[in-house]
């Protein structure tokens, strides 16, 4: 008995559908075996481009130095990002250097009010955290430029500030 051509068509179709799937199968494979064998040689040797270090010793010596730490934005001082950890790990103020008001360090979350500086207080769990050390470099930059010290939630220092728009020269 002949195949219909019903039968020829159904059959045909069957082929090609297993040819597809047989040839995704080959390039899923494929596609596996390069993640794996890319992801097993970069593991074993690593990029040259990769520096690895040691925060443990980071801050010991060059660039990290305690010293040498901030940021200079234009490379002339007058917009420095000091690194300040205490409130968070990663906390850090803003000292701006204007040519007619002079020199402002804005506190960020250093100091959550004015009375904070002058009892010198504290949330508890800053007092471990950095925040001492932050507050004393700060204060010792403060007072060897004779910046201003904007606190952030200060209510009374924000009220004696200028507001848009007015501004600072």
């Amino acid at each position: 008995m002949s195949d219909t051509p019903h039968e020829l068509q159904e059959s045909r179709i069957l082929r090609t559908e297993l040819l597809w799937a047989f040839g995704v199968g080959i390039f899923v494979a494929a596609s596996l075996s390069m993640i794996v064998f890319t992801a097993l040689t970069i593991k074993i040797n690593p990029p040259s481009n990769v520096e690895r270090i040691d925060p443990k010793t980071l801050h010991l010596s060059g660039e990290f130095a305690e010293q040498n730490l901030g940021t200079t934005v234009f490379g002339d001082g007058t917009v420095v990002i000091k690194s300040t950890p205490g409130h968070t790990v990663g906390h850090q103020v803003l000292f701006v250097k204007l040519p007619k008001t002079g020199p402002i360090v804005l506190s960020g979350d250093l100091y959550h009010y004015s009375g904070e500086r002058t009892l010198n207080r504290m949330p508890d769990r800053e007092k471990t955290a950095g925040t001492p050390e932050s507050r004393s470099k700060i204060e010792a930059l403060v007072k060897e430029t004779g910046a201003q010290l904007w606190i952030g939630h200060d209510i009374v220092g924000f009220a004696k500030l200028k507001k848009s728009p007015e501004y600072y020269e």
